[in-house]
């Protein structure tokens, strides 16, 4: 139903068989989402004459492409550019969350750097089910969910230099506050000056993924799965940058308690049931479209754990996320001390050029708030 992918560009000109053989060693690591019956845990796909705007193209087409009942749950594309090579990953959203695909990836830049490297022991899987109280029932599995209608994705994708993305984290910690909540109010900001700004809702709301590993025991920690749930909080226009960003930061730890966090949980789930229910029962078999009642979704993928240096060296990572009806998401990431930003939008959903016009206006208002 849903689909998010993870783009990383390295440095160095691989080979096919090299990716293979790394793919080949991942057997076994993780078992929700591999082929059952293939030699390579996740299809790879090769494309030998691709452009450095290629990997574009190919997550735009791969959120689009829903994964089959018996297919595996992560699809892999190597694009050969001259001296670099970019891997393009697309992942079950039903099944992983972005922390679950940036363990994929590393093991396997782990592997591309030291082939036949003994990872880390496999992490444990688990799922939201086993966060819930006791008599909350698991999420239903019986039945397939509805197929979406066909939708067109855009992305559009920018970085900051290094030197500013250790300014811009440094002021954040001058400031009180962190990354994330700077970005809810960078980009709730441009979306005001841009024209898309489109709920009404006063004030503007951004919804943000929560990874709920943290109410998990110490030994699980690592887990694999979808294991995120989702917070709305405001953000003032009205008022300074850094204030505003503090209040959405203090909105934020405020309900991030153990307690309140389960209880979010709790609804989340209950409301994807209820969702999930009314969808089987549309005679017409049509999926009920979930109210968006934020203006979009920003997900921090945090600082990625991948090489900068080294025979394997990752000189850039995007997220895209496969989003909702009405909704447009901002997935951000730290690599090689750059801050990386991507959009993820529906095609004509919005003027021509306005994602560019939007992300650049994002990344200026972070610039304007450094001073």
């Amino acid at each position: 139903m849903f689909t998010f992918g993870l783009m990383v560009r390295i440095g160095t000109a691989l080979g096919p068989g090299a990716v293979r053989d790394a793919l080949t060693a991942l057997r076994g690591r993780y078992p929700t989402l591999e082929a059952a019956d293939d030699d390579l845990p996740f299809p790879l796909v090769v494309r030998r004459s691709a452009t450095a705007s290629t990997w574009v193209e190919v997550a735009e087409a791969g959120l689009a492409e829903p994964f089959g009942p018996t297919d595996a749950h992560v699809r892999l594309t190597m694009l050969r550019i001259g001296p670099v090579t970019d891997l393009v990953l697309i992942c079950d959203h039903s099944l992983a969350d972005g922390r679950t695909g940036g363990y994929v990836v590393r093991d396997l830049v782990t592997l591309l750097a030291a082939p036949g490297a003994a990872l880390p022991p496999a992490a444990p899987t688990a799922t939201l089910a086993d966060l819930l109280p006791a008599g909350v029932e698991p999420l239903p599995v019986a039945g397939p969910m509805p197929e979406p209608p066909p939708r067109r994705f855009e992305v559009v994708h920018g970085r900051l230099p290094r030197p500013r993305t250790t300014a811009l984290l440094e002021r954040c910690r001058q400031e009180g506050t962190t990354l994330h909540p700077a970005l809810c109010v960078a980009w709730v900001r441009a979306l005001a000056q841009t024209g898309g700004l489109v709920t009404g809702a006063l004030p503007p709301a951004v919804s943000i993924p929560v990874d709920v590993r943290r109410l998990l025991p110490p030994d699980r920690q690592e887990a694999i799965g979808l294991l995120i749930t989702t917070l709305v909080t405001p953000v003032d226009l009205g008022t300074d940058f850094w204030v505003a960003a503090r209040a959405v930061s203090q909105d934020l730890a405020r309900r991030l308690t153990p307690d309140l966090l389960r209880e979010r949980v709790r609804h989340s789930t209950e409301e994807f049931r209820a969702n999930l229910t009314a969808s089987q029962a549309d005679p017409a078999g049509g999926s009920v479209p979930r109210p968006v009642r934020y203006e979009l979704s920003m997900t921090n993928l945090g600082r990625l754990d991948l090489p900068s240096d080294g025979p394997v060296p990752v000189q850039a990572s995007y997220g895209m996320v496969n989003v909702l009806d009405g909704e447009r998401t901002v997935a951000v990431c730290t690599v090689a001390g750059r801050l990386h930003l991507a959009l993820t939008t529906f095609r004509g959903e919005h003027d021509d050029g306005w994602p560019a016009r939007a992300l650049a206006n994002a990344v200026g208002q972070l610039e304007t708030a450094l001073g």
